[in-house]
């Protein structure tokens, strides 16, 4: 397929139907990570 091609409502929905659901969990330092204590929690 190249970049011009059309994608079609059937091939969309051949797609979507044999998909897998899933969750994506991005994770970040808090800004108050180094306070005291902090570290007693993470693992």
């Amino acid at each position: 397929m190249s970049a011009m091609d059309a994608v079609t409502d059937e091939q969309i929905q051949a797609l979507a139907a044999t998909g897998r659901p899933y969750s994506l969990v991005q994770l970040s330092w808090a800004p108050r990570r180094h306070q005291q204590g902090a570290d007693a929690i993470e693992r």
